[in-house]
């Protein structure tokens, strides 16, 4: 029972600690995103924690020195995170359950087992991934019911996508014409451009769109 009251009272502190970020968006000035904004070094437990600017600092965890060692990597070869929360209270996190961290003005965000780095920022922002892509091997038996395979049932190999975030809420989208023409639909002007175009161009031309959109509707983070 004691246990059960104490995971509650953890869980219950989270909520009203994202609650507490978001309320903050609403009432601390906020400045145009660009190249010279200086995000804070640290792990972002959550999407909010990465809007504010407001990441657990590197000295609250149990990680190694960022200069000694990729935040990243030590994150990947640790099973959970251990820090010390606003009120001094050590708290533990598993690994996959982390959003991204920030080093060096750069940020890095968790997906598909590993930590990528975000180079452009925007509403909509783009990162390219590696991931591992399972196929199977097997022989489709209605097309040869008297073939055998012998060989492995599957092979794992590493392929590259783009992926897109909308900054602002935090889904994340595979780089695709119909996802641009959904992040981009609240632009009328830009979003019948798109529409008018042929179907070749709507690939082609994506990444302009999502430039064209993020030049008129740009991102705002906390003032430093």
């Amino acid at each position: 029972m004691r246990k059960t009251v104490i995971i509650l009272a953890i869980l219950s502190a989270h909520v009203l600690s994202c609650s507490f970020v978001l309320a903050q968006r609403d009432s601390i000035k906020m400045v145009e995103y660009d190249l010279s904004y200086n995000f804070q070094d640290g792990v972002y437990l959550n999407f909010q924690q990465f809007r504010m600017n407001a990441p657990v600092s590197f000295s609250s965890t149990d990680l190694p020195d960022p200069a000694s060692k990729s935040p990243g990597d030590a994150l990947l070869s640790a099973r959970k995170l251990s820090f010390f929360d606003g009120y001094g209270i050590k708290q533990f996190v598993p690994i996959d359950s982390i959003w991204g961290y920030a080093y060096n003005n750069k940020i890095y965000i968790y997906w598909a087992g590993n930590f990528h780095l975000i180079p452009y920022i925007g509403n909509i922002s783009h990162f390219v991934a590696k991931v591992q892509v399972r196929y199977d091997n097997r022989t489709d038996p209605f097309y040869d019911p008297y073939y055998v395979y012998t060989g492995p049932s599957s092979y794992v190999t590493n392929q590259t996508v783009q992926m897109l975030l909308d900054t602002e809420t935090g889904k994340m989208y595979n780089f695709e014409p119909e996802h641009v023409r959904h992040l981009i639909k609240d632009n009328p002007d830009l979003y019948k451009a798109y529409l008018d175009l042929s179907k070749r161009k709507h690939r082609k031309l994506m990444f302009y769109y999502i430039r064209q959109y993020n030049e008129k509707q740009p991102i705002h983070f906390p003032a430093d």
